[in-house]
C-alpha cells in the first residue's frame, strides 16, 4: 500500500507558501506572486516551449494569466513525499471556456517557489488563452 501525501512532509515555509499561493488565487490579488517566488524562479508556460526566468517577469504573467479567468478555483493541495513540490488542481472559466489543469510548484527550502509549470486542458481553453496573449503582445 502506497503511503498518503500529506503537508506534513512538508515543511512550515513551504506549507505557508501554499497557503499565500491558494489565498491569492481566492482573493483574486495577485500583488503578493512576487514575495513568493525566488529571484530566479522559472516559468513553464502552456503555451510555449522557452522557460520564462526572473521574479517580476514569472510574476507578471501570473498576474495577467489569473486575470484572464472569470471564475477560478484551486482543488486540494497534492504534495510530493518529500514536501518540496506541490500539485494544485484548478478548475476555471475562460472566456467562453470551461478550463481544468494543474500548477505544480516546486519550492526551496526557504519555501519560495523556484519552478511552476502549467498544465492546461482542454485545447480550446490553450487557444484562447494564446489568442488572448498575443493581442495583449505590442506589434
Amino acid at each position: 500500500m502506497t503511503p498518503s501525501i500529506t503537508t506534513a512532509s512538508a515543511s512550515r515555509q513551504a506549507i505557508a507558501t501554499a497557503e499565500a499561493w491558494q489565498a491569492m488565487a481566492a482573493q483574486r490579488d495577485f500583488a503578493p506572486a512576487a514575495a513568493l517566488l525566488h529571484p530566479d524562479a522559472v516559468l513553464h508556460s502552456p503555451l510555449d516551449h522557452q522557460i520564462l526566468v526572473g521574479r517580476q517577469q514569472v510574476a507578471g504573467i501570473l498576474g495577467m494569466a489569473f486575470g484572464m479567468y472569470s471564475r477560478f478555483s484551486y482543488g486540494q493541495p497534492l504534495w510530493s513525499q518529500e514536501g518540496h513540490q506541490l500539485a494544485l488542481p484548478f478548475e476555471g472559466q475562460m472566456g467562453p471556456h470551461a478550463a481544468r489543469g494543474v500548477d505544480l510548484l516546486t519550492l526551496d527550502g526557504e519555501g519560495r517557489v523556484t519552478a511552476l509549470e502549467i498544465f492546461l486542458r482542454p485545447l480550446a481553453v490553450v487557444s484562447y488563452l494564446a489568442g488572448q496573449v498575443a493581442r495583449l503582445q505590442p506589434a
